[in-house]
């Protein structure tokens, strides 16, 4: 996913951006300083406090120029230039120079080919999960999405905060997947690249190591599983990958699960991670000892399942590791 950050919640939920920083399959960039505070016509009325507003929020979150406009479903890529149908000629009259003033500047505009809306009261999205699939799948298979073989899907963190909210959306990307769907960031939609802006001391701090919070006792005992249960616990680490409940696999394997053993299913938790294409995921496991050259009930390696399923940041940064630790790659195809 890409995580477009507004400037000014950067400044104050520090942590929270170095943690989506932190983040290997999150690519994090520019959503303006200030959301033109809600008042969309008259931010745009003026090319200098855009630019200027939009400037401010690059400098923060750092890295290279990609940018979602507040408010506008608007394109400037080198393969797409698109303006936001949905306000009035008149309207757009007086914003497109702003528009292209900013790619002029070096920015990547993207808008979206569809999105899962919410309400506004609640926060609760509107459509259910396989509505947003056959949504999605209807854009693909009639070609209405800016770049064919490829659909942008816009959706907001605010959806996803409550139980029901975050079993949608795994739902959702459970469907995709099923449907033979991937998931990249927007560095990957164009065949381009936008420039860097110099960023400031919050990007510099980004290979800070960030230490894991300490789980308090009665929490952990709340979670525990229980002797008589006749569950392991690598099958309950298994399965809490598949449901991409990465606290829940930390927690497990610091009780003693190992993601090694072969669970009762005949899974390893490297290639249930791999198969779920969860690179987050994997990485946690490698960092917990999860060796790389293992093979589950079927004879099969992580990296065999990464080349079998097509996942191939996965497979390439699985070899990355592989050869870091001296051994030789072909040992696990």
């Amino acid at each position: 996913a890409t995580m477009f950050f507004v400037g000014r919640h950067v400044q104050k939920n520090k942590k929270l951006f170095r943690r989506a920083l932190s983040m290997s399959n999150i690519l994090v960039s520019n959503h303006t300083y200030s959301h033109a505070n809600g008042k969309y016509a008259k931010f745009y009325s003026n090319t200098k406090k855009v630019l200027n507003d939009i400037d401010k929020a690059q400098r923060l979150i750092g890295g290279a120029k990609y940018l979602r406009l507040a408010g506008r479903n608007v394109w400037r890529l080198p393969e797409v230039n698109r303006n936001d149908n949905s306000i009035k000629k008149r309207r757009r009259a007086v914003e497109i120079p702003k528009y292209d003033a900013l790619q002029s500047r070096g920015y990547f505009i993207y808008g979206w080919d569809t999105e899962w809306r919410f309400n506004h009261k609640t926060g609760n999205p509107i459509h259910g999960a396989q509505e947003m699939v056959n949504k999605m799948e209807l854009i693909h298979n009639k070609n209405r999405g800016e770049m064919s073989g490829k659909v942008i899907l816009l959706a907001h963190d605010y959806m996803f905060r409550t139980k029901s909210g975050a079993a949608k959306l795994r739902e959702f990307i459970r469907e995709l997947k099923y449907n033979g769907w991937s998931f990249e960031t927007l560095d990957e939609y164009s065949n381009a690249t936008p420039g860097v802006f110099a960023s400031n001391k919050l990007i510099e701090k980004k290979s800070k190591v960030i230490k894991k919070p300490r789980i308090r006792r009665n929490a952990m005992d709340a979670f525990r599983v229980r002797a008589d249960s006749g569950t392991t616990l690598e099958t309950k680490l298994n399965d809490a990958i598949i449901k991409y409940a990465s606290t829940d696999v930390s927690k497990l394997i610091d009780m003693g699960a190992n993601p090694d053993t072969i669970d009762t299913k005949g899974r390893i938790a490297l290639n249930t991670a791999v198969k779920a294409n969860s690179l987050s995921i994997v990485r946690t496991l490698l960092l917990k000892g999860a060796k790389i050259i293992n093979y589950d009930a079927s004879g099969v390696t992580p990296i065999a399942t990464a080349q079998k399923h097509n996942h191939k940041r996965i497979k390439m940064y699985l070899e990355i590791e592989l050869s870091r630790q001296g051994q030789k790659v072909a040992l696990a195809k």
